[in-house]
């Protein structure tokens, strides 16, 4: 009767000890939450601006990207504050767009950073210039 009582201890024992044998790798880290990049800075032209030709380079600072994905900007140009009236809808990987407008017209801008995650910022301010006429 010993013997088996010391048995049954020892075999207790060693199975209380011997680790779980299961799944011994840790849970994988939660996903990282993509952030939205910046709002871009408009630099030129700058606002309230008399545009002698009517070819201008638009540029504005670079946005920045938490989790540092690539940047896209998109740039609209209308003719109207409320941009019910798009005259550009492009999208650039630089910080500048050279766009050709009519003569004697104004024209507000603004743009927006996308992130390759699909991320956006919001608008820039809005700036208006203004084309010379003939």
């Amino acid at each position: 009767m010993k013997k088996i009582g010391y048995t049954i201890f020892v075999s207790l024992l060693i199975w209380s000890c011997g680790g779980g044998g299961g799944n011994d790798t840790p849970p994988p880290p939660p996903p990282v939450q993509n952030t939205a990049p910046t709002i871009p800075s408009l630099v030129y032209p700058t606002d309230n601006l008399l545009c002698i030709d009517n070819t201008q380079t638009f540029q504005w600072n670079a946005s920045t990207d938490a989790e540092g994905n690539a940047i896209t900007y998109n740039i609209q140009v209308a003719t109207d504050l409320n941009f019910t009236q798009i005259i550009h809808d492009l999208n650039e990987s630089t910080t500048s767009r050279t766009i050709s407008m009519e003569k004697g017209t104004a024209y507000y801008w603004r743009v927006k950073a996308t992130d390759s995650k699909s991320a956006s910022s919001n608008y820039s301010t809005i700036f208006n210039l203004y084309t010379e006429g003939e």
